[in-house]
């Protein structure tokens, strides 16, 4: 569990939206922010990490916000310029107060 003190890092959530792009009258899905808020951004570390290795071998984070309705895992979290995929969002048991996501930082993958 995180302090909520230890909230203090800005991170933007972000989606997939289809944008007309007028010169070439076509479709392209663009990253659009949801919103900012602050977070807690913890990098896991030990036999988290080694779980998360399981799911991939890039760096694997866990960050907390307090709760927000309506976030899911199509969603990414831009943060100091990188982008972290959502691989789950937990509602911290149930109450509605904070949420948990468990993300993976993509390195080298494109996204706008």
């Amino acid at each position: 569990m995180l302090d909520i003190q230890r909230m203090n890092k800005r991170i933007t959530i972000k989606q997939y939206r289809d944008v007309v792009d007028e010169e070439l009258e076509q479709a392209k899905q663009e990253l659009v922010p949801v919103c900012t808020v602050w977070a807690g951004v913890v990098p896991t570390s030990g036999k988290e990490f080694y779980e998360a290795y399981k799911i991939s071998n890039k760096q694997t984070y866990k960050i907390y916000t307090r709760y927000l309705p309506g976030i899911t895992t199509d969603m990414v979290i831009e943060f100091k310029g990188k982008i972290f995929e959502i691989v789950s969002v937990i509602n911290y048991r149930e109450n509605n107060e904070l949420l948990r996501f468990v993300c993976i930082e993509n390195v080298g993958e494109i996204y706008e």
